[in-house]
């Protein structure tokens, strides 16, 4: 089996990824303040206090951090297995 990587575009690729990463986490933050801020201007009452408790309980931490932590996870390994490979490339190559 032959190993191929052009590394421009797999960095091409990495910083795609990135751009992803900061709209994912942009948006996560514009949901964060609909739920938190806005919904509360048109609904009041025991059933909101209900959805706001249950988003704070159970979605809002995954939705604002574990997610785009993953995400960023994701992204981190995809530049390591590139620098490695990088690196593994120069030194077979003498440089």
């Amino acid at each position: 089996m032959a190993l191929r990587i052009d590394f421009e575009g797999v960095e091409s690729c990495i910083t795609q990824m990135k751009t992803a990463i900061e709209a994912l986490q942009q948006t996560a933050a514009d949901i964060d303040v609909i739920v938190e801020t806005d919904l509360g201007e048109h609904w009041e009452g025991n059933s909101y206090q209900k959805c706001i408790s249950t988003y704070e309980e159970n979605y809002r931490d995954m939705l604002t951090t574990q997610v785009p932590g993953l995400v960023e996870q994701l992204e981190q390994f995809m530049q390591t297995c590139k620098d490695c490979l990088e690196e593994a490339d120069n030194e077979l190559a003498g440089n």
